[in-house]
């Protein structure tokens, strides 16, 4: 599909979801990139999945990810638990539709790198207690590659509280950290990443990533 059709047909999808939702309280939409939208309401009515339902097929022809589906209050006095959840909506995002709720939301350092170490303290619990049930090569690159995606939000927001530059390109990301902190780790993740480099044990990976993130959790704790 030429980019010019797509972004038409884009338009005319979004203006039907906002049809769809007209009669009720839908405050914004946001975009990140081809990503997934950010759809924002003033308070949530579960029959509104039905029209969500409705429209996921014509959805995925535009957005690689499910929609994040939020609430204005969650915005609004969520912020000192998703520091940086919050952090990454407004500063990664862009408003399609409404008044945009969140330009004038300030977002305290602290409780970025509040959710950041929280996040990661996560990661190395599942790390741990998931391992188990890793059976082959394939599926621990598969799995380290799907947990960068989704822990983008986390690298992105440390690089900001390090003054560093950020991007949705997650591998950048990781590339950046690496390099700032020096993280012999980190070059092993990012050949896995590019399947650039030969091993034979899983742990290799399991290994190299719970390494990395936990010499960031103890950069964390300095910050």
């Amino acid at each position: 599909m030429k980019i010019e059709k797509r972004e038409r047909l884009k338009r005319v999808f979004i203006e039907n979801l906002i049809k769809e939702f007209k009669d009720v309280n839908l405050k914004e939409i946001r975009e990140i990139e081809n990503d997934f939208l950010i759809i924002i309401f003033e308070f949530y009515k579960f029959e509104n999945n039905k029209v969500i339902k409705k429209v996921l097929k014509s959805y995925f022809k535009f957005y690689k990810f499910f929609p994040l589906i939020i609430t204005e209050e969650f915005l609004r006095n969520g912020i000192d638990v998703y520091g940086a959840s919050i952090f990454f909506i407004k500063n990664l995002s862009k408003n399609i539709y409404g008044k945009s709720i969140i330009n004038d939301i300030e977002i305290d350092n602290k409780l970025i790198r509040v959710e950041i170490e929280r996040e990661f303290r996560n990661l190395i619990f599942n790390i741990i207690n998931k391992s188990v049930l890793i059976r082959s090569k394939k599926e621990s690159i598969k799995i380290l590659k799907n947990t960068i995606k989704n822990y983008n939000f986390i690298f992105i927001s440390l690089l900001y509280l390090l003054n560093l530059d950020y991007s949705l390109d997650s591998y950048e990301n990781i590339r950046k950290l690496t390099e700032h902190y020096n993280i012999e780790a980190g070059n092993n993740i990012l050949k896995i990443l590019k399947e650039k480099i030969n091993f034979d044990d899983i742990n290799f990976v399991l290994d190299n990533f719970y390494i990395f993130i936990n010499y960031l959790i103890a950069k964390v704790d300095k910050i």
